[in-house]
């Protein structure tokens, strides 16, 4: 690239002197001191800008002049800001040139933009350029500004925007004016070392390029906190895009209850700065695209009413064109199986065998008997015709040169193709053929896909040809297959190909072995594995034989350790106060992870208080608790206040809650200054605590509700947000429904993505019938559901489906179960089997649930 300007060729600057003798021509016949006075007129001159020992190291090569120095010298040359670019990127690429080069990097000027991922655009006569010109948008003044400010000390910026919509081409577009000399690394997705090593010597001045963000995300080896503060710490700038389904799912509050699959999702997005790409061009855009329209492929686009402007100039509408409309009946066939196949989960290149096993199941049985020798062929031809010269409908993956390992699907057209079929079920023959002739690195969770859609047969060949192939992941979902379906000899044979120290695998063992009645394996297996002993001790327990169970507990390690053992130990625990053996049942629950709590209960609920007492003067605290609560409830308070007076710290507690509940809050309060000055180091803790809930307690129901908020929001500790949790609640509880739902409102002003808050505000809201508002905060989940369930029970099921779709389809399981629930609740099964086509996680189980008149 030839880059001339006042008489130098800049392409040629490569080295200090290279920049000196380019700044000694653009000097000419100028002295230093004219030099000075053309950026620096006062008369005076106390203070150089360009002294001469600082002209003498710029113009012969001493050191390289920093950034602000250069620009002062090229205004004195009479330069100004748009005929100093080129000479600063030469300046750049001196300055930067003994960095060390990062394995893969180019210079970003000369990065290629097929390689970065922009689509290619429509070809017409009489124009040869790769790009069409590129039309400014309405985002990049704060694009811009933000790849300025992480120029100076790192940053993360990311695209968030539908396929085709000028996410990628407008990234180059930044950094090609912003940092054209600096290094541009493009990590592989399917190598995760390689962005660890580049973070653990990073290299300053680098744009690290990651479109298609979510592809970095993989919740094993994928993108870490850590790696993406390595990386903007070291003056780094990445650089991401992602679609709006990607980008939401991920970043959503997390639900309470629901295993949180994207924590370290959400922590990463929430470093970068996020900007929304919309759709469709603006009114401005769209006139500045007018003034381009010498490009013909800028005319077009602008002419084309159907589609948006960006994805016209990358060919969308003819892709929709070429399959919907196919000429090939086989073609057409072989477009729609890597559609469907991509709907369902399929992330790796779709092979040919995959293909012309798969595309009969959209054949008719005509086409089927009629289809010429070499139909595969010839439909992959046509499949694969690049329309306008932009792209094609299934784009090759190289195995080597002239030949193809697999296919991709055009993006576009899987975006649009995942809305229309949506509902449409695959046919059995793509299944199968995804089994067979797929990458085995997508069969787990095309199974889970499958299983969703209620195709448990799919399912189980799509594990089973896993585990053959070696995934050892699904020999334990297959070994659970077997064990439902009566097959446990051959469970037990897939187990011992998986780790031992695998607690599911211990679990499913110790199952196994019981329900064949193996029990001297399973008396072996016991001795030491605690999942086969809390399956050993159950299975004594059940049949009476406590003192054989009693000695399997006591002989195993830290059998109460784990919640999964607790059924084993509570049927033990009954078991023995069935048989009026408190001793010992107290034995087993002290020894157990809240098995104590379960006994504390079971003996309230068998009314055997005097079991309770005598285990509560041993001084265990949950006996203690559990008695002292019994006789709060039961007005024992006489009794509860003589056990308190002896310095009992539950008892005083149980007594300040009772005292309080009767509004005595000074009362209350005394007992508890009393116990936090002189009880011991825990009982001093929880008193502290309960006497700042007792003065928000107070402070509420003296109507003085801005103090107690005051008290919450001076607190910055965790424990403000339980204050404010108590605030809300003694509201409620007084019937101020109005007054919590300002004080929610207020709070979320505050923290606009606390979930208990909008959880909180949407269940008042749609209990007071404040439709107006759930609606108008509709872009947060809690007010989502909330509306819609407020919208099922009106009988507006359309209106409720309508917000809950999105969310369902994002991967929003609460949305999902909710919208399953709706349909099910109406007894609609036609739309439930449309959800289980689409993969909706819980419409199967939703409509297995309907009565059998219902299902058919």
């Amino acid at each position: 690239m030839i880059v001339v300007s006042r008489g130098v060729d800049l392409a040629t600057v490569r080295t200090l002197a290279d920049l000196a003798d380019a700044f000694q021509q653009l000097r000419g016949s100028r002295s230093y001191a004219a030099l000075d006075r053309a950026v620096n007129p006062s008369t005076s001159r106390t203070t150089r800008l360009l002294p001469p020992a600082t002209l003498n190291n710029l113009l012969h090569a001493k050191s390289v002049p920093k950034r602000e120095t250069t620009v002062i010298f090229l205004a004195a040359c009479g330069l100004d800001e748009r005929e100093q670019a080129p000479w600063l990127r030469a300046w750049e690429r001196v300055a930067t040139a003994e960095l060390r080069r990062p394995v893969g990097a180019t210079r970003v000027h000369e990065a290629r933009p097929r390689l970065l991922g922009v689509h290619p655009a429509i070809q017409v006569d009489g124009v040869s350029d790769e790009l069409p010109t590129y039309v400014r948008r309405d985002f990049d003044t704060e694009l811009h500004a933000q790849i300025t400010t992480a120029a100076e000390c790192g940053g993360f910026v990311l695209l968030v925007g539908g396929s085709s919509v000028g996410k990628t081409r407008a990234l180059l577009e930044a950094i090609r004016t912003a940092v054209p000399e600096w290094w541009l690394v493009q990590p592989d997705h399917t190598a995760p070392e390689a962005l660890r090593d580049l973070a653990v010597e990073p290299t300053p001045r680098t744009v690290v390029w990651l479109d298609e963000f979510q592809r970095f995300l993989d919740p094993v080896a994928g993108l870490s906190t850590a790696i993406v503060r390595n990386l903007v710490t070291s003056r780094s700038i990445l650089l991401g895009t992602m679609w709006p389904d990607e980008f939401s799912s991920r970043v959503a509050s997390r639900k309470p209850g629901v295993p949180d699959l994207h924590a370290n999702d959400r922590e990463v997005l929430g470093l970068a700065h996020v900007i929304d790409v919309p759709d469709n061009f603006s009114v401005a855009e769209r006139s500045g695209a007018e003034a381009l329209t010498a490009d013909p492929r800028i005319r077009i686009a602008l002419d084309n009413p159907d589609a948006g402007f960006t994805q016209v100039l990358a060919g969308g509408p003819e892709l929709l064109r070429w399959w919907e409309n196919a000429s090939d009946p086989y073609g057409k066939a072989v477009i729609t199986a890597a559609l469907d196949a991509r709907r369902v989960g399929c992330t790796a290149p779709l092979t040919r065998e995959f293909l012309e096993a798969a595309a009969p199941g959209y054949l008719s049985s005509a086409h089927q008997a009629a289809a010429p020798t070499g139909w595969l062929g010839q439909a992959l031809e046509y499949a694969t015709t690049v329309l306008r010269g932009a792209t094609s409908t299934l784009v090759p993956v190289a195995a080597a040169m002239g030949s193809a390992s697999g296919y991709l699907v055009a993006d576009y057209l899987h975006q649009h193709a995942s809305r229309t079929r949506r509902t449409v079920p695959l046919p059995a023959t793509v299944w199968r053929a995804l089994a067979e002739h797929h990458d085995t690195r997508d069969r787990m969770h095309l199974a889970a896909s499958a299983s969703r859609r209620g195709r448990q047969q799919e399912a189980e060949m799509l594990i089973r040809r896993a585990a053959e192939d070696g995934d050892q992941e699904a020999a334990y979902p297959l070994a659970r297959l077997f064990a439902s379906r009566g097959k446990p000899e051959d469970a037990l044979a897939l187990l011992d190909m998986l780790p031992a120290d695998d607690h599911r695998v211990r679990d499913l063992a110790a199952w196994l072995l019981n329900s064949l009645g193996r029990t001297e394996d399973l008396t072996r297996l016991a001795a030491h594995d605690p999942s086969a002993a809390a399956v050993l001790i159950k299975r004594l327990a059940e049949r009476g034989e406590l003192d054989q169970a009693l000695a399997h507990f006591r002989r195993s390690d830290n059998l109460g350790a784990g919640m999964h053992y607790a059924p084993a130990i509570e049927t033990l625990v009954t078991s023995l106060v069935n048989a009026d053996r408190i001793g010992d049942a107290v034995e087993v629950a002290e020894g157990g992870l809240f098995s104590d709590q379960f006994l504390a209960s079971l003996l309230v609920e068998r009314d055997r208080i005097a079991d309770l007492g005598r285990w509560a003067n041993t001084g265990h605290p949950t006996a203690e608790s559990a008695m002292a609560q019994w006789m709060a409830t039961h007005g024992q308070t006489d009794r509860l206040r003589e056990i308190a007076s002896s310095g009992n710290a539950i008892a005083t507690f149980h007594l300040s809650d009772l005292l309080a509940a009767e509004g005595r809050f000074e009362e209350a309060s005394t007992l508890l200054r009393s116990q936090a000055e002189t009880g011991h180091e825990m009982a001093r803790g929880i008193a502290k605590e309960r006497l700042a809930k007792l003065e928000l307690d107070r402070l509420v129901s003296d109507g003085r509700t801005d103090e107690a908020l005051a008290l919450v929001h001076a607190d910055t500790e965790q424990g403000n947000q339980i204050g404010f949790h108590r605030i809300v609640d003694q509201l409620l509880s007084h019937d101020r429904v109005e007054e919590a739902i300002s004080v929610l409102r207020q709070q979320l002003d505050r923290d606009p993505f606390n979930y208990f808050v909008q959880t909180e505000l949407a269940r008042l809201l749609a209990k007071e019938g404040r439709f107006e508002e759930l609606s108008a905060r509709s872009e947060s989940h809690p007010f989502v559901t909330e509306l819609a369930r407020a919208l099922g029970d009106q009988g507006r099921i359309e209106s409720a489906l309508a917000l809950l779709r999105p969310l369902a389809d994002g991967g929003d399981l609460l949305a999902a179960r909710q919208l399953c629930d709706l349909l099910a609740d109406h007894g609609l099964r036609e739309e439930l089997k449309a959800e289980i086509a689409a993969g909706t996680p819980g419409a199967v189980e939703a409509l297995l649930g309907l009565p059998d008149d219902s299902r058919r």
